[in-house]
């Protein structure tokens, strides 16, 4: 793993920020509830950002390799 990229994920976002937050202000319970509906939707948005790029290779027949170069520059 990069360093850029290991300093991006330690640094504390809104969600860790709401996180905290909560936990602190409504208990630990109020803290796993939060943390379950952040999970939800992350869990959702990767699924739907990865159904996207399916249909993009499967519509696009040069996409797949325009994926593939991103990959090979670590973009």
């Amino acid at each position: 793993m990069q360093p850029r990229c290991l300093l991006l994920a330690l640094t504390p976002g809104p969600v860790w920020i709401y996180l905290l937050s909560r936990t602190l202000a409504q208990g630990r319970r109020a803290g796993y509830f939060s943390l379950f509906g952040v999970a939800t939707g992350l869990v959702v948005h990767v699924l739907l950002a990865a159904a996207g790029l399916s249909a993009v290779v499967l519509a696009i027949p040069g996409a797949f390799n325009l994926v593939e170069a991103a990959r090979c520059l670590d973009i």
